[in-house]
């Protein structure tokens, strides 16, 4: 009888082990897929911050072609009243 328990008890300790590796082996899967995400994250961040900069370089560019235009006006007497 105890020869029986000890087999089952040791079935039952394979199948926990069993589970437990494919439960490692998922945990490293989600960790090299969190790994590629956050390396998009970073990629997408860096595109972003161009992205702001060259808004702001052509937001400036248009302050002052706005400036040159205003000028130009009050040389030419076409300044709003």
């Amino acid at each position: 009888m105890t020869e029986e328990i000890e087999s089952l008890v040791l079935e039952i300790l394979k199948k926990i082990q069993n589970d437990i590796t494919g439960i490692k082996d998922e945990m490293k899967a989600d960790r090299l897929w969190r790994a590629s995400v956050d390396s998009h994250m970073t990629a997408i961040d860096s595109h972003l911050t161009a992205i702001h900069l060259e808004i702001a370089q052509v937001n400036a560019r248009i302050d002052g072609m706005s400036r040159r235009i205003e000028r130009l006006e009050d040389r030419l007497g076409l300044a709003e009243a």
